[in-house]
């Protein structure tokens, strides 16, 4: 059967090749990854579209490596935490926003200033803004010029306070460092190419390496092509597309002609991808392929990647094998002498090019929450595409027999989707489990937790935090005033808390209070603390909150917030387990090592096999493990 019908992501606010040219493979390169914003596969030419003009892509196309079989998310957020981090963004709580990334993990820019570049970022960002955690300058760039949000180019802002408004391209608001964003005199793609090139034109061959990370807007939407290029096309819809394509295209050859300049391109690796699938609203961008951008077909997450390496990659490759966005970040490492971070999956490209690799293990998508999902597996060999959408019945492509990935044969194929759907839930659940660091400092389970900041505490998109508690029973309560204090279960200064006192348990969490029974005493108990915050920029009246207290799996306290607020920067403090932070108001009694999980999870009743989101799958062996 034909899909015809999109389903699109809802605002939910990772050798030596012979060469003619000489080897310079003794020098670490100088690097610049440029990625555009919302450009289809057949956005480019050399893709097979003689109806747009990108003549200075092409060139590079020839120059370099042009990847046929380019994997990104269906977004721009995701895409681009997996860029930074090089691994999956739902490892970092993005599905497809979150907070930010954590400070602790480090991400490909402080490698890169760890083995001696200087790092800089210049054009969109869309990682995170609500806190200065998570801004380019805090997460390894030495510089910053750009902007946060789209949201936020509009303007005014106001010291201290973002003002949201639909993006555009005239006299855009923009920001420089940590310094409050300034109204700019000019059109965007024209402001952000002057600094991309100045920046480059400051530097000579005898410089130390740098970095370049330059992420245009353009062609996203709004379509406001400069005039020097829609005065070439028809005043249309897709004339106006086609002129800001143009406009994308002569950015790129800017770059490209200031390295030729300043004869800094035989040694620069140069990278040129885009962030996901086009819209398909103006034109066809994404054909051959079948979806648009927010889906997970093959036309949302295939999008064109150039790679030009002087020495290192050969001239005018076509490679057809499938890569994806987290190998950047070990080819790039590779390149510059940097250590890689452990665990990464993704592979240095110059290798996978001179081996004629084949993709070893499947790669999987994931958007939405334990409400509302969406997600997508391909298979490691690429044959298969498996994917569930928000509402319907799951779709499985055959890429060998139908490469655009349109037709549904899972009728045909049920074992392979059911190995797919097993595989898919394997890696869901190992990666929302957040990777926090456990220090103990009681034999009672008395402890501190560390790192994953802007993931271990919730008030933002979905959390769940378990574990096991056996309170003490006291032999003469009224004769021991230690009884008459709060016991803090699990403490967090100025974000959250769950505490027991007398026999009761109680959390509080966004200034919202929830009572959840009694405890038995010299019994271990399951507790959980699971909630899902909802925060959009644009739409603050529809922010809310689920916050839902779990006692051995029986759901005891539940309550929904309208316009919950968001809490405070204090993230990077020690979660308390057995204690606060003034190591007062200790837990009598003996507490488990707790489990936190990246997503809401619901009663075991209500949870869908699709996800396996109950809330067992995580309180299940806790009493068995203290």
């Amino acid at each position: 059967m034909v899909l015809t019908i999109f389903l699109v992501l809802p605002l939910l606010l990772g050798c030596d090749l012979s060469s003619d040219k000489e080897d310079n493979s003794g020098v670490r390169p100088n690097v610049v990854l440029i990625l555009i914003d919302d450009m289809g596969f057949n956005d480019l030419a050399v893709n097979g579209n003689n109806a747009v003009k990108t003549p200075n892509l092409d060139a590079l196309a020839a120059q370099g490596v042009r990847f046929t079989r380019h994997y990104v998310d269906s977004t721009c957020t995701p895409t681009r935490v997996g860029v930074l981090t090089g691994a999956e963004p739902i490892r970092q709580g993005f599905t497809p926003d979150a907070r930010g990334i954590s400070p602790e993990v480090v991400t490909l820019p402080e490698a890169l200033q760890a083995a001696g570049y200087s790092t800089h970022h210049i054009g969109k960002w869309h990682v995170g803004h609500t806190t200065q955690l998570a801004w380019p300058n805090q997460q390894g760039f030495d510089t910053f010029f750009g902007f946060l949000s789209q949201f936020l180019l509009r303007g005014p802002q106001e010291d201290g306070e973002f003002n949201y408004k639909r993006p555009t391209y005239h006299n855009p608001w923009l920001q420089e460092q940590n310094e409050w964003p300034q109204q700019q005199t000019g059109e965007l793609s024209e402001i952000l190419t002057r600094r991309a090139v100045a920046l480059i034109d400051s530097k000579n061959e005898t410089d130390p390496p740098w970095f370049l990370n330059f992420w245009t807007y353009a062609p996203h939407a709004p379509v406001q092509p400069m005039s020097e290029f829609a005065s070439k096309y028809p005043n249309t819809p897709q004339g106006r597309y086609r002129a800001l394509l143009e406009q994308v295209d002569d950015t790129v050859g800017r770059v490209v002609e200031s390295l030729e300049r300043n004869n800094l391109a035989e040694n620069t690796l140069l990278i040129v991808a885009s962030d996901n699938g086009g819209t398909n609203e103006q034109i066809d961008n994404n054909a051959p392929y079948f979806g648009a951008k927010a889906t997970y077909l093959e036309g949302g997450v295939r999008t064109p990647l150039l790679i030009r390496w002087t020495g290192h990659f050969p001239e005018g490759l076509v490679f057809e094998k499938s890569v994806n966005n987290f190998d950047y970040f070990p080819t790039i490492a590779k390149a510059a002498g940097a250590d890689l971070p452990p665990g990464l999956p993704g592979r240095d490209l110059v290798w996978v090019v001179g081996n004629n690799a084949d993709l070893d293990t499947p790669l999987f998508w994931e958007a939405g929450n334990s409400e509302v999902l969406a997600w997508s597996a391909l298979s490691s060999d690429g044959r298969w595409r498996m994917s569930q959408y928000f509402v319907g019945e799951p779709v499985l492509n055959d890429l060998n027999v139908d490469p655009p990935g349109e037709f549904n044969v899972l009728k045909d194929n049920p074992l392979t989707g059911q190995l797919l759907h097993k595989e898919y839930l394997t890696w869901r659940h190992d990666a929302r489990l957040v990777p926090v660091i456990y220090s103990r400092s009681g034999n009672n389970g008395r402890a501190q937790l560390s790192g994953a900041s802007m993931q271990r505490s919730p008030g933002f998109g979905g959390h769940t935090f378990a574990i096991a508690v056996t309170p003490d029973r006291p032999e003469e309560p009224s004769l021991d005033l230690r009884w008459e204090q709060k016991q803090f279960i699990a403490y967090h200064e100025g974000q959250w808390n769950i505490s027991f006192y007398g026999s009761k348990l109680t959390a509080v969490l966004n200034g919202t209070i929830i009572d959840g029974g009694s405890l038995a005493y010299g019994q271990c108990s399951t507790v959980a603390l699971t909630s899902h915050f909802i925060f959009s920029a644009l739409y603050p009246n529809k922010n809310r909150a689920k916050i839902q207290l779990y006692v051995n799996e029986m759901l005891v306290g539940s309550k929904l917030i309208e316009h919950p607020i968001l809490l405070s920067d204090n993230l990077t403090q020690p979660t308390y387990i057995g204690g606060d932070s003034s190591e007062q108001n200790f837990f009598r009694g003996v507490l488990g090592r707790p489990v936190i999980y990246s997503e809401r999870l619901v009663s075991d009743s209500e949870k869908s096999t699709k996800i396996d989101n109950g809330i067992a799958r995580v309180t299940a062996n806790l009493c068995d493990e203290v």
